[in-house]
């Protein structure tokens, strides 16, 4: 996959102006995507495995992409005192000014969570919730490098993390509706060991898993992906101008 996904854009100093419209020259990159996963949970005797084992998958996946260099428009204009906003197509980013540099940036973040509770008369016996949040952001950084031209970085990074909470033991009869085994998925990160081998771990109905009432499991995965390239300034300083070229580049849209 192209490692920047979204043109930027630059500035300049002096007598020349940052704001207008911009043209990106973005030579194509082999993708930058660095990731990183933890695993935190309060399963008695469980651990992660490394290698061989339950949990452990033998399949190996891999992605290759070649692709061209791409161009495209983008649109800065200022307010305030040293701040600015930067367009991308339909996408903002705001700006400050950091000595020579402008630096772009937002952030996307969301929380979704899904629980359920079984009551016996007034008291909980059952509870399962799963949360995953995200949150991404993405930073241009724009350092001025000769006449209306500016050398700019592009840092994306990106956590998503799914928790989930499950009664450590629930009643057989409630067994027939949710299982003998839980909804949380250990088994497919946690492992434990018995004479000498090694099972998969669950949360069993019947059996105390967990080191409270409550067993824990958090999976998080952090990505970050970094890229080059360079912008012009144009002469098209009319709104109308950028309004009609937005969505213009190269590759073209189909």
């Amino acid at each position: 996959m192209r490692a920047i996904t979204l043109p930027a854009l630059a500035m300049l100093t002096g007598c020349n102006s940052l704001t207008g419209i911009w043209l990106f020259e973005i030579p194509y990159q082999e993708a930058s995507l660095n990731c990183d996963t933890t695993i935190q949970e309060n399963f008695s005797d469980a651990y992660v495995p490394q290698g061989d084992g339950p949990g452990v998958s033998d399949w190996v996946y891999t992605d290759d992409y070649e692709g061209s260099d791409a161009v495209a428009f983008g649109q800065i204009e200022t307010y305030g005192t040293d701040s600015a906003v930067l367009v991308i197509g339909t996408a903002v980013f705001t700006g400050l000014k950091d000595g020579d540099d402008w630096v772009f940036d937002w952030s996307d973040s969301e929380v979704v969570t899904d629980a359920e509770e079984h009551y016996d008369g007034d008291r909980v016996d059952y509870g399962y919730l799963r949360e995953d949040s995200s949150v991404s952001t993405v930073t241009y950084t724009f350092t001025p490098s000769g006449k209306n031209t500016a050398e700019v970085t592009v840092v994306s990074t990106g956590t998503s993390t799914t928790t989930w909470y499950e009664s450590d033991t629930w009643g057989e009869e409630l067994s027939f509706e949710i299982g003998d085994q839980g909804q949380i998925p250990s088994q497919d990160y946690l492992v434990y060991d018995e004479d000498g081998d090694s099972y998969a771990q669950y949360n069993g109905f019947d059996d105390s898993d967990c080191s409270s009432d409550v067993c824990q499991l958090q999976v998080e995965t952090s990505c970050s992906e970094d890229g080059e390239f360079i912008a012009y300034k144009t002469d098209f300083e009319d709104e109308d101008h950028y309004r009609s070229m937005r969505e213009s580049g190269q590759p073209a849209a189909q």
